[in-house]
């Protein structure tokens, strides 16, 4: 009787609490739809915040609107011009809607003081994925003492089910940027919170009347041409027509289709040091139609690293959701590129399909993914699932499985598996992780990240503690402390230490709002020559935002490392680097960021010890810049250079330039126009060896 008593109670109080969002096509100013009063989250004192914010939501069946009023003082922080989904330095506010009940993703709609609107989802481990779009927009104006934003949120967007009243949950934040303060209602900081936790916390809300889906398709076409300005020539390709479809059958599900995907307005990689990496260099996964969405699959790149998919003719992505389950099909063939009569990218086809049911505190995720090519007869199969129980809502274990099958024309098939268990937990302040994980000799993620392919044939265990801690009222701001160790042993052989690690880190970050890091680690790596070779590294950082026009970091480590491109790497060598970087708004139209490092090492072996092709290099620089020209929020100048100067398979300089113009002519319609070009040195020479102008217009119908 008395746990009945105590329900009945909780929905008394959740009806109490919840926001009723009415119907209307004004803005509507009622207790009802009305929230206010914030607590700090960043720090996580729960101090109230000392201004006076108030927050509206209503709709008219095709929208969510939320109107705020913001009281602001002297030392408000307009912030620069951006264009949409460019992160500011500035105040904001912003507001996460939870459609789903029983899945841990969240909305997440910003607006900026100069109208920039961002959006996003959060997701299960409470990171924030801009590649999610929709077509929100935000109004905002400013003066004196009052700040006001008006945002309309597309229902059309989101994904939800069931039918009214729809019954949702959303948490509202606020940014103070002149003491770098974050405020939010309900009260759940990132920090300290497990996902669930998080996610619980926010507050109830009720939309009764039905939802209208009026439109539940996108229709983007894309035009891109590009000249090459070495060889001058210029031709028309079908490569460079493209369409991007997006349907809705239902308000929960997704149909994306992609011929010639567009991949132009993906951000230039950085330039980094890969003078030294133990495994083939890999780029970030910036490919918004595949990562969008990933989620659903349960993968991650270990299982599906998405830029194997070189040049993708077409893609085809559904995801879909109900109550207790999700379901999701993505296909795509790549397109054969030769060099030299050779191929170097065979025209293979990627699919994948999940399922992923729950059931109360326990889920789990079944994925097929399979990379086939019928005219080389090359297949490779991995058969994927992930268990997982929310024991509570601090502590929750995950075991992992995947087989694989690998058929070659003329070779025996391989076949073997990955297994792995977790456990994460909440106590208090302290986060804790421990594992384990079993990889037999012929597991082949063929889909997968380089190193997936290559850490097979072993045995491993590992734990990190993190602890993290504010402080009110005091000179030390915030303190984190973390702890982390892997090792792995051989699981087939002679079962001895393959590599093993342990990391320390210490940060504080002060008032006067400046900060310092330090690393130290040390470790081992048992390489072909069958020695463990030992390696450690001491790493610390100063850095601060005090200030718009100009703030940063420097840092320097030092430590012995371990040679991985020497043919017979027998001992570590003794290396140190200095970094820094800077970046700031030159007023409201122009920001700019600024990164070096500089590596030098002691004692390098001549350069016969090295593999072919590569050679040792003693000291180099890594550089990267980058800088924007924004004149609104629709028109912005990107441009950048790209700089190291490592010697590696005789080019011992490499520059790299590029700008782009953006020009969002209005919500459906974007121009770019962009130049770049690199140069690379050889025998004390220099080429050129590219220089290439384009031009693309997209427009969404």
């Amino acid at each position: 009787m008395k746990y009945l008593i105590v329900i009945l109670f909780l929905v008394m109080v959740l009806a109490i609490y919840s926001i009723d969002v009415p119907f209307s096509r004004e803005l509507v100013k009622t207790e009802s739809n009305h929230l206010q009063g914030m607590e700090r989250i960043g720090p996580a004192d729960r101090q109230q915040i000392p201004f006076a914010t108030d927050c509206w939501l209503w709709h008219d069946s095709k929208n969510l609107y939320a109107y705020w009023e913001c009281e602001i003082d002297s030392n408000f922080v307009p912030g620069a011009y951006a264009t949409r989904d460019d992160n500011q330095t500035s105040d904001y506010v912003r507001i996460q809607i939870k459609t789903m009940a029983n899945e841990d993703f969240a909305y997440y709609f910003m607006a900026y003081p100069r109208g920039t609107c961002f959006d996003a989802v959060r997701t299960d481990n409470l990171q924030v994925d801009k590649a999610w779009n929709s077509l929100y927009d935000c109004e905002s104006s400013y003066s004196g003492k009052l700040w006001t934003i008006r945002m309309t949120i597309p229902f059309r967007d989101l994904r939800f089910c069931g039918n009214p009243p729809y019954q949702w949950s959303f948490s509202i934040a606020r940014q103070v940027q002149s003491t770098v303060s974050s405020y939010s209602n309900p009260f759940n900081p990132v920090s300290g919170m497990s996902p669930r936790q998080y996610f619980d916390a926010f507050e109830p809300m009720t939309i009764r009347e039905s939802i209208e889906m009026p439109k539940n398709y996108y229709v983007i076409p894309y035009f891109y041409h590009s000249y090459d300005m070495l060889t001058e020539k210029s031709t028309f390709d079908p490569k460079h027509v493209g369409l991007n479809i997006v349907y809705r059958p239902t308000s929960n599900s997704s149909v994306k289709m992609a011929f010639n995907p567009d991949f132009t307005e993906v951000p230039v990689d950085e330039e980094r040091d890969s003078h030294n990496d133990k495994y083939p260099p890999q780029l970030p996964e910036n490919r918004i139609f595949f990562t969008e969405d990933l989620n659903a699959f349960g993968v991650n790149e270990a299982q599906f690293y998405t830029r194997r998919i070189m040049q993708p003719q077409y893609a085809i992505k559904f995801t879909d959701s109900g109550k207790n389950w999700n379901i999701g099909f993505l296909s795509a063939q790549d397109k054969e590129t030769t060099e030299d009569s050779i191929v170097i990218n065979p025209a293979d086809t990627y699919n994948l399909i999940a399922f992923k049911p729950r059931y109360g505190r326990f889920n789990s995720q079944f994925t097929f993914l399979g990379r086939t090519n019928r005219e080389t007869q090359k297949y490779n199969y991995l058969l994927y699932t992930a268990p997982f129980l929310q024991i509570s809502p601090t502590w929750k274990v995950q075991a992992q499985f995947a087989e694989s099958i690998d058929k070659r024309k003329g070779m025996e098939d391989s076949n073997g598996h990955f297994a792995a268990f977790s456990s994460t937990q909440t106590i208090g302040k302290f986060l804790s992780y421990i594992y384990c994980r079993e990889i037999t000799p012929k597991y082949i993620p063929g889909m997968g990240a380089d190193y997936a392919r290559f850490d097979v044939n072993l045995l491993g265990c590992g734990y990190s503690i993190d602890y993290d801690d504010n402080f009110r009222d005091s000179f030390v701001r915030t303190m984190y402390w973390g702890s982390s160790g892997n090792t792995t042993w051989e699981h087939e052989g002679n079962h001895q230490i393959r590599t093993f690690d342990t990391r320390l880190t210490n940060a504080i970050t002060f008032t006067p709002r400046f900060s310092i890091t330090i690393n130290g680690s040390l470790g081992a790596d048992r390489l072909p020559n069958d020695e463990l070779i030992p390696w450690h590294n001491i790493d610390v950082n100063i850095g601060t935002d005090r200030w718009l026009t100009c703030s940063g970091y420097v840092g320097m480590g030092t430590g012995r490392t371990i040679l991985y491109s020497l043919i017979d790497p027998y001992q570590n060598y003794q290396n140190s680097y200095y970094y820094a970087g800077i970046n700031g708004f030159l007023g409201p139209v122009v920001s700019y960021i600024f990164r070096n490092n500089h590596i030098i090492w002691n004692d390098l072996p001549p350069a016969t010890a090295y593999l072919s092709g590569v050679r040792g290099d003693n000291e180099y620089d890594v550089t990267n810049l980058d800088m924007e020209l924004t004149f609104s929020k629709d028109l912005k100048l990107v441009s950048g250079v790209r700089y190291n100067n490592y010697e590696m398979m005789g080019m011992t300089q490499h520059v790299g330039y590029f700008c782009t113009m953006h020009w969002f002519m209005n919500s459906t319609t974007k121009i770019y126009i962009g130049f770049k070009s690199t140069e690379d040195e050889y025998l004390d020479t220099i080429y050129k060896t590219s220089e290439t102008s384009w031009f693309k217009i997209s427009k969404t119908f």
